[in-house]
């Protein structure tokens, strides 16, 4: 059963539905809410005129807390993740929380995307892709502790890659990422490579609190 949880960050409160508790399943990983997730939701607060008035799309959203608190300035938030029992929680967070800051936001919506399905990435274009300019409306796209297991990495770079290549010359990716592993944080350096992803640092001191290992990656078309 679901918690209706709060993150609360310099005056803005936003609910969401999770799992309390953490787990390493794959079944429950997209679930419960990992410490990248509130870092990059600390940095959407403090930056918060860079999300203002865009499209967002977050990749791998699990309790899509990170997109929620987005669209306390979005314009649109598009939250997606590949696992159907994470789709039914998301579901429930879209429907009832709503953000209290944001009162011309124009959607949120919830969409499965699996990572190197072409049946969900053609679903997801015929949804969000503009037939005229034939590209996606996303400006930003977001995603927090996406990483796990090694074996993730390609499907999440070229899909990110896909992402972009799709969408406004000036779009780029938020990842934020706790790096557990240093084969797995190389393989993640080495994937965005491999997929024509230009890498900078952004400096999270300001949101980083006790979590010493995270980084927040900006990622843009090489």
């Amino acid at each position: 059963e679901y918690n209706l949880l709060t993150f609360e960050y310099e005056g803005i409160s936003q609910t969401y539905y999770a799992l309390t508790g953490a787990s390493t399943d794959y079944d429950l990983t997209g679930q419960v809410i990992w410490p990248a997730a509130s870092v990059l939701a600390r940095y959407i607060i403090k930056h918060s005129n860079e999300f203002k008035g865009k499209d967002l799309l977050e990749v791998g959203a699990g309790a899509g807390m990170t997109g929620m608190v987005a669209s306390q300035f979005a314009k649109r938030v598009v939250l997606t993740d590949g696992e159907d029992i994470v789709m039914d929680m998301l579901d429930m967070t879209v429907k009832d929380c709503k953000p209290e800051n944001n009162t011309t936001i124009e959607s949120i919506e919830a969409l499965k995307l699996y990572w190197g399905n072409e049946d969900d990435y053609k679903r997801f274009e015929d949804r969000y892709l503009d037939k005229a300019s034939n590209r996606l409306p996303f400006n930003i796209i977001l995603g927090a502790d996406v990483v796990y297991w090694h074996e993730q990495i390609p499907s999440l770079t070229s899909t990110l890659e896909r992402m972009l290549k799709s969408s406004s010359p000036d779009s780029y990716c938020l990842i934020c990422y706790t790096n557990r592993a240093k084969n797995v944080h190389a393989g993640l350096l080495e994937g965005f490579k491999e997929n024509n992803l230009k890498v900078e640092a952004i400096n999270i001191d300001d949101v980083r609190e006790n979590q010493s290992s995270a980084y927040l990656y900006k990622l843009t078309l090489a």
